[in-house]
């Protein structure tokens, strides 16, 4: 809750954006966005102020930024197949012996990597929910300060 209009809160945000304290600080329809930083997958924290009596009522909203997770995915399938081809030939070369279909341990091996990329995911998401922790104390006193 804050005493001040929407507009005002917004406005209040955008001084305190030039002066450096909001990273990633940006207008959007109807609210503003800053970065909530999660190690490797960062957060949009989303700032709504809804009018009411007494002024505004803050809400906030967090949202990952994909570029990072898409990266990931990509780099992930993107070297499956072609990891899959090499370790094949080169077991064939190298091992007369080795007959083999590749794939049916190589793909299980690369399964594996999932519950620790998750985990890693989690990670960053808890990282990211402190850090937007620590900001919303900070609008909170910059929003509680006369102007």
């Amino acid at each position: 809750m804050s005493g001040l209009t929407p507009e005002q809160v917004i406005a209040r945000l955008a001084r305190e954006s030039k002066r450096g304290r909001l990273a990633g600080f940006r207008l959007l329809p109807g609210g503003a966005a800053v970065t909530a930083f999660g190690g490797i997958y960062d957060y949009d924290l989303i700032i709504h102020p809804r009018p009411n009596d007494t002024g505004s009522r803050i809400e906030f909203e967090m949202r990952l930024l994909r570029k990072v997770p898409i990266i990931a995915v990509l780099l992930l399938v993107f070297t499956i197949v072609p990891g899959l081809q090499l370790t094949d030939s080169m077991l064939s070369i190298y091992f007369s012996w080795y007959t083999i279909e590749t794939w049916w341990w190589y793909l299980p091996l690369v399964a594996l990597s999932i519950p620790l990329m998750w985990k890693q995911f989690r990670a960053s998401q808890a990282e990211a929910r402190r850090d937007a922790g620590a900001t919303i104390e900070k609008l909170r006193e910059v929003l509680a300060a006369s102007a």
